[in-house]
């Protein structure tokens, strides 16, 4: 769009030019100026759609590009990693203790905005009894919804 305001106020400076020349030349002004109302629309149509159209196109392949993002990048960390939180207990705004395991190992760290050091080794285990995750992901919440309004 830049491009064509750009050429239109090069056609009406084009053409004040060749005025100006033209009326210094005796040339009639009013044949000028009958000439001048001819030019193009700055805006028709079939150029809004056109942009709303490469717009559209813009933003679908923006979100195409996020969703194949998600998709491809995969959760291996979270899934299938070597380190599991298995238990925090915030101590303050930014403080806070944690309780990991590693390889078999369970250690409990101090962690803060600055630093994150180790409080404890445990030589025994904690048994921690696992339960489900209170935030189910939105398309178990929606088969929960429905199987609970149909019954």
């Amino acid at each position: 769009m830049q491009k064509k305001s750009k050429k239109f106020f090069l056609g009406v400076a084009q053409v004040t030019g060749t005025a100006v020349i033209l009326c210094a030349s005796s040339v009639s002004c009013a044949e000028l100026a009958s000439s001048a109302g001819k030019l193009p629309a700055v805006i028709g149509s079939d150029e809004i759609l056109k942009t709303g159209g490469s717009l559209l196109l813009i933003v679908a392949s923006i979100i195409v590009v996020g969703w194949l993002y998600s998709r491809l990048k995969g959760n291996h960390a979270r899934n299938g990693g070597f380190i599991r939180v298995l238990a925090t207990q915030p101590l303050g705004p930014k403080e806070r203790v944690l309780l990991i395991e590693v390889a078999d190992q369970q250690l409990v760290l101090g962690v803060t905005a600055t630093r994150i050091q180790t409080l404890h080794v445990l030589q025994q285990p904690v048994s921690i009894a696992t339960r489900e995750p209170l935030t189910a992901g939105f398309a178990e919440r929606l088969r929960m919804a429905i199987s609970g309004a149909q019954s």
